[in-house]
């Protein structure tokens, strides 16, 4: 498992990863074990590291969050697009998924409210910011507009983020 190479990344697996591995392996001859298919148990014995040196994420200051913003410009309706989206996250806490499956039908612009499905198919009403807002604003008047116009997908027009080629 040292030497074992990730298929998504290339690169070798993290050791939270082989520890993970090595679990399931050391379970799986558990199993074999007590259902007599096997009279002795290769992983018997073997440790499994605990926490396999996990590392530490770094949190963005307010600053860099405010340079990152900053730094889309939204001259393009696609960089309308991707700065609103990232103020939107930004203000509201909404993960990826949220942003990508939001309809136009679940945004109110002039209250700052918009209805995510959560888990459990249950409605959360999330507030979000003015500056959000205002980019949301232009976005939709202007950038969105643009790109609804060379969408190849119609059937995606519902969604508030969209690409030429349809839903993001």
């Amino acid at each position: 498992l040292k030497k074992a190479i990730s298929r998504t990344r290339g690169k070798p697996i993290s050791p939270e990863s082989r520890n993970l591995e090595m679990s399931v392996i050391k379970g799986f001859f558990d199993y074999l074990i007590r259902q007599e298919k096997i009279l002795v148990n290769p992983m018997e014995g073997m440790k499994i590291k605990p926490g396999g040196g996990k590392t530490i994420r770094k949190i963005f200051t307010e600053e860099d969050i405010f340079s990152f913003l900053a730094s889309i410009s939204v001259n393009t309706p696609e960089k309308q697009r991707d700065r609103a989206i990232f103020e939107l996250m930004y203000s509201s806490g909404l993960r990826v998924g949220d942003i990508r499956s939001l309809e136009m039908e679940h945004l109110n612009i002039e209250e700052r409210i918009l209805i995510v499905r959560g888990k459990g198919k249950k409605d959360a009403y999330i507030p979000f910011s003015e500056v959000a807002q205002r980019f949301l604003v232009k976005y939709l008047k202007n950038g969105r507009k643009q790109i609804l116009t060379r969408m190849y997908i119609q059937k995606d027009k519902q969604y508030v983020f969209i690409a030429h080629t349809g839903k993001i």
